[in-house]
């Protein structure tokens, strides 16, 4: 595994500015993962500060890779835009991928919502997934 390169400035109201590999990210207090960034940052593990800035990566991470967020799209297994309506042909409710990505970045536990999607999309009945 490669090592990255990180640099950071911490602000007096705790904001901070870090840049990996040369990417600068700004880093406020109410990001989802603050507190690991900042953990992270002391104990030099600076491999896992890139996947704690992006929150895509963290959804995909902590999903174990069955979320993904495409250009704030959000897909299941990579079969289809699922915040758009749709999933292999099926309607399915946007509140719930919404409610996923607003849980993360609250810090909130999301994976439950995650084997009730995969539960849901496959239900062969199509009102199920709607309703």
């Amino acid at each position: 595994m490669v090592m990255s390169t990180v640099g950071y400035l911490m602000a007096n109201d705790g904001s901070m500015t870090v840049i990996v590999d040369g990417s600068q990210h700004n880093v406020s207090r109410d990001h989802v993962n603050y507190d690991k960034i900042v953990s992270a940052l002391k104990s030099k593990n600076y491999n896992l500060i890139h996947n704690l800035l992006d929150i895509p990566a963290t959804i995909k991470a902590v999903s174990y890779g069955k979320v993904t967020v495409i250009n704030g799209s959000v897909y299941y297994n990579g079969k289809g835009v699922i915040n758009a309506l749709t999933y292999n042909g099926k309607e399915v409710i946007n509140a719930l991928t919404d409610r996923i990505v607003r849980f993360v970045q609250e810090g909130l536990p999301f994976e439950p919502m995650v084997s009730f999607l995969e539960n849901l999309l496959s239900n062969p009945s199509r009102t199920a997934v709607q309703e």
